[in-house]
């Protein structure tokens, strides 16, 4: 049985894929199995400078994190705050964006 997951480090040091492996064997008696292929990829738009998306790829499982900064943050258990119609008028009661500012994808064939 294995496990997958995926964790977000801001500013990790160069040497934290190597931290993050050492405290598996060494805390949680992890066990080599095999090679590992990861592949890491950023996209940035020159049209939107505020959104960011990061993917990282493992066998055949892909988790891909877009970020806008610009957007409102959002705190785990929170409700997202989406604009309501108006019907009356036609248009929304709040100006406030309807996703949040780091949102995350899970792909697996």
């Amino acid at each position: 049985m294995g496990f997958t997951a995926l964790g977000r480090w801001r500013n990790a040091p160069p040497e934290a894929l190597a931290y993050v492996n050492d405290q598996i064997l060494n805390n949680h008696g992890g066990t080599v199995q095999g090679r590992w292929h990861l592949t890491t990829k950023f996209y940035k738009s020159p049209r939107h400078p505020n959104k960011t998306i990061s993917t990282i790829t493992m066998g055949d499982s892909c988790y891909v994190m877009s970020e806008d900064i610009s957007a409102p943050a959002h705190m785990p258990g929170e409700p997202l705050r989406v604009p309501k119609l108006d019907p009356m008028a036609g248009t929304t009661t709040t100006n406030e964006v309807p996703y949040s500012r780091n949102n995350y994808v899970t792909f697996t064939p």
